[in-house]
């Protein structure tokens, strides 16, 4: 590793870092190196080549945000079950996130945190495999916490700050994430599927809302009903029909 750590003892289960290209990065060589412990993160106070959703880059000023990953194990999840480790990630940040904000946080699908009608953060989780078993996932989140301002080329965003107009501590803020969602993780077994995506679905941005989409350049308007557990995006149009991630545009 190169990259040096800082040691704060307050957060004894979440590696420090002042910067790093990214911190799913970091995580994903601890993991190749054997030195991953489930439940601990990666948190870094700057990235310079932060992930986002489909290739994207999360951009983000130091100390301002949380950018963080979770090492989880996942040897008792199924392949199946991917979509339902976003949901129970996306459910934990939410309520974190809400608990503080207390203005209608939502989970945006598949993966976003909107609050108030904007983004406040994103998530971006990568799985390591061994043959066809899945060992671990690193669950990377980026959530804006104490920005002012955004650049101008992104026109839908929102920090803690601004909707409270308080400073957060991201470290505390951090490690209360990564213990919600390493909770979910390990009581993902305590409930069934369907009371999961009950959950999910009831937070679910714009749900029974009509909302416009782009696919292949063309535009169309549906109603947004429902996430399936395979995280197939249910829409109303003129006929009812699954959406898959990457077919689709949000326009709102």
């Amino acid at each position: 590793m190169v990259h040096k750590r800082l040691y704060n003892a307050r957060f004894s289960s979440i590696m420090e870092l002042n910067e790093i290209d990214s911190t799913n990065n970091y995580a994903s060589q601890l993991i190749t190196e054997g030195m991953a412990v489930h439940g601990q993160a990666v948190f870094a106070h700057k990235q310079i080549a932060g992930k986002g959703q489909r290739g994207k880059i999360w951009h983000s000023e130091k100390n301002d945000s949380i950018l963080m990953s979770t090492m989880v194990q996942t040897s008792k999840f199924t392949v199946q079950d991917q979509f339902l480790l976003i949901a129970i990630t996306a459910l934990a940040i939410r309520n974190i996130f809400d608990k503080y904000a207390q203005s209608n946080t939502q989970i945006k699908w598949p993966n976003d945190i909107y609050c108030m009608g904007r983004k406040a953060g994103g998530i971006l989780i990568e799985n390591s495999f061994s043959g066809s078993n899945w060992n671990w996932a690193i669950i990377g989140t980026g959530i804006n916490i104490n920005q002012k301002q955004f650049a101008s080329d992104i026109n839908n965003a929102v920090s803690l700050k601004q909707i409270t107009g308080k400073d957060w501590d991201t470290l505390a803020l951090a490690d209360e994430i990564r213990l919600a969602i390493v909770y979910n993780v390990n009581h993902y077994f305590d409930s069934n599927k369907n009371e999961w995506m009950e959950a999910y679905n009831q937070w679910l941005f714009k749900r029974n809302e009509t909302v416009t989409f782009l696919k292949n350049d063309i535009r169309f308007t549906a109603i947004v009903k429902e996430v399936t557990h395979k995280g197939e995006l249910i829409v109303q149009g003129d006929v009812e029909e699954k959406i898959q991630f990457g077919d689709v545009t949000w326009v709102l």
